[in-house]
């Protein structure tokens, strides 16, 4: 795989949710029309309106606006600001996306939404988009809003990735979902066990909320030469629906893969809202904390395992030190690339929610998450914030506990006092990092619970 693929990705984690503003405009349909002048090396991609054209459009790269002209006549439009202004009467606009703009791998390309996705300015309500690939016999392409070709608007807005090129498929029914595996380069040959790792992450994530709809998943599966692990690492999107990426070894034993995490974390990022990247800590947090804890409750780590994994990960987030509150900690991550310190403060913060709403019979953070999960899905085209996901749980368990919880940890410069916790559960943390369980401790009982589940 060619380094740009890679640091394609890194700049993509950065990307920031952006909100549709539902202002101006009228309902609108486009149909998109993607053909391959030179297999598949140049893109051409047709955007032919119904009725009026949008009087802009907000370009999100330079790709996106390298060649972006009226169909008829080939009149370039005027760009200015990341803005292209577009004639009254113009029914189809253009633009040439070429190879050498994107990350390829083996003869397959990577486009990002921002690459050759714009969006009407102002934001047009009920825009309905219908994206359809001519390509030649061996190409195929593969987007987050499935092969209906009806495009969910979100693309739109967030961030997403289409794969165009000779890549290897398989769907896999797992749960009531459908995980659409792409698998391109090296990755495409390799004797990875698709069906066993990923769908056993699904599996696990379910038994946290089985009932949230989920039908579809595109995970996208790279080649990354990086050692032993089978996953070097993973990054969820949602533009244009859930979707998965992930840099794997192909060269790595089919057990590197059985004993993986983060398909485990990733997924269970697919049950969330979209959060604000500067509410990094909290998303993140839940999703750290419930890649052990879920692992241990369907058998594929001990509890021992479990307790270890968060006790070792709890301490590297203290060990990271600093004076700043979490709230400018979580603001600043993707600039002070304090990772470390903002996801472990933040499985801090959801052991601590889980251990209070469990001692004092408010109920549990797994309800919390249900009803957080359900309150997103009836608003799944925007961001939220946490101290708004916070009020949700609230609501749904009949506490403040949540919010005050949130309020204070946002305001505090200091890392929680874990090792209390740990100490509280029964978990004691030995030299080298091994633990072992007092039956005795206060809260063994909620200990127990914890790793037990529903």
């Amino acid at each position: 795989m060619r380094r740009a693929l890679v640091a394609a990705l890194l700049v993509a984690c950065a990307a920031r949710p952006a909100v549709p503003s539902n202002v101006g405009g009228a309902p609108a349909r486009w149909r998109r029309t993607v053909n391959a002048i030179e297999s598949p090396s140049v893109l051409r991609v047709t955007t032919c309106f119904e009725g009026s054209p949008p009087p802009r459009v907000r370009l999100r790269s330079r790709s996106a606006s390298s060649a972006l002209r009226a169909e008829v006549g080939g009149v370039g439009l005027p760009v200015v600001d990341g803005v292209a202004v577009i004639p009254a009467g113009t029914r189809c606009v253009v633009n040439d996306l070429t190879a050498a703009e994107f990350a390829e791998s083996d003869g397959t390309y990577l486009l990002h939404n921002s690459d050759w996705l714009w969006a009407p300015e102002p934001w047009v309500p009920d825009l309905r988009v219908e994206t359809r690939f001519e390509l030649p016999d061996g190409v195929r392409a593969s987007a987050p809003w499935g092969p209906t070709g009806e495009m969910d608007p979100t693309a739109l807005q967030w961030q997403g990735y289409t794969v165009v090129g000779p890549f290897a498929q398989e769907l896999i029914e797992v749960e009531g979902t459908t995980l659409d595996v792409v698998r391109f380069g090296a990755a495409a040959h390799a004797e990875i066990p698709v069906s066993d790792w990923l769908g056993g992450a699904i599996r696990t994530i379910r038994t946290l909320d089985p009932a949230l709809p989920m039908p579809r998943v595109q995970v996208l599966l790279t080649p990354s030469y990086h050692g032993p692990e089978g996953v070097g690492f993973g990054l969820v999107s949602r533009g244009g629906g859930r979707s998965v990426l992930f840099t794997v070894d192909p060269t790595a034993p089919a057990s590197a893969f059985r004993g993986d995490w983060q398909a485990t974390h990733e997924f269970t990022h697919l049950l969330q809202p979209v959060f604000y990247d500067d509410d990094a800590w909290f998303g993140e947090g839940l999703a750290t904390y419930y890649q052990e804890v879920l692992r241990a409750r369907v058998g594929s780590i001990s509890t021992a395992q479990c307790w270890e994994d968060l006790a070792r990960g709890l301490r590297a987030g203290l060990a990271e030190g600093g004076t700043a509150t979490l709230a400018v900690e979580s603001a600043a991550m993707r600039q002070t690339r304090r990772y470390v310190r903002v996801y472990w403060w933040g499985t801090a913060f959801a052991l601590t929610l889980d251990v209070a709403l469990r001692r004092t019979g408010a109920g549990t953070l797994d309800a919390a998450a249900r009803a957080l999960h359900a309150a997103a899905a009836r608003t799944p085209a925007r961001a939220w914030r946490a101290t708004e996901a916070l009020r949700a749980m609230d609501e749904a368990l009949g506490t403040t506990a949540c919010s005050a919880m949130g309020r204070e940890a946002l305001a505090s410069r200091t890392y929680p006092d874990v090792m209390a916790t740990l100490r509280e559960l029964g978990v004691r943390v030995e030299e080298g990092g091994a633990v072992r369980f007092e039956a005795g401790a206060p809260l063994a009982a909620v200990r127990e619970a914890i790793t037990r589940g529903p």
